[in-house]
């Protein structure tokens, strides 16, 4: 599920910083329970702050808790903390960019993959999901992959149809929707994915291109 915040809520903050949600704290069990983190997926020019999140135990978005219930109950959100370090952002510091991860692991790469790539740094994303109907989260995130971009894209999908789909930088929203739709499946990410944290690698290599 993509929940949006107004960023006009929030102080400035920097790429690769989350936010982290509770019950309210005049609830007791706000104070005896941890909070839950959320990496943001957005750009701080955005208009508005993007979360992933998945259907957990937490009720934020709880497996028997529809959504418009979920949106009824009142949150504390504390943020934004933590972010990548920012000489990583200094220009000519980073040549190309390798992003390896999984699941929601997506949010971290996301506001990076938009950044690097307005800066036509090459860009390869390897990323693993449960369902290929995840892909629809590229478009959520505004994670560039057409013609305009040098942007390499490898999809692992591990479900019982597991498959491989590679974009490379070279299939439109249009494209992306049309491939998924063809498995007839729903059309909505899908929340028992197990989604892992990420892993990114910065190359500062002098290489231009990745060779596949």
């Amino acid at each position: 599920m993509l929940i949006t915040i107004p960023n006009n809520i929030f102080g400035p903050y920097a790429i690769g910083s989350h936010l982290r949600i509770s019950d309210p704290l005049y609830n007791p069990l706000a104070w005896v329970q941890s909070s839950h983190p959320y990496t943001i997926a957005s750009l701080p020019e955005d208009n508005e702050i993007r979360l992933l999140v998945r259907k957990t135990q937490y009720h934020l978005c709880k497996d028997n808790l529809s959504a418009a219930a979920s949106f009824r109950r009142k949150f504390a959100v504390f943020g934004a903390f933590g972010a990548i370090p920012s000489y990583i952002f200094t220009p000519g510091m980073v040549k190309r960019a390798l992003f390896v991860t999984g699941g929601s692991g997506i949010s971290t790469c996301a506001p990076m993959i938009r950044y690097f790539s307005s800066k036509n740094i090459p860009i390869k994303l390897i990323w693993a999901i449960r369902n290929l109907q995840d892909i629809r989260a590229l478009e959520a995130l505004q994670i560039p992959c057409d013609t305009s971009v040098d942007v390499d894209i490898e999809i692992y999908a591990t479900d019982e149809k597991a498959s491989r789909v590679t974009l490379n930088g070279r299939a439109s929203s249009v494209a992306i929707t049309e491939s998924v739709d063809s498995l007839n499946r729903p059309n909505e990410l899908d929340p028992r994915d197990s989604f892992s944290s990420s892993s990114t690698l910065l190359s500062t290599g002098s290489s231009s291109k990745f060779k596949s």
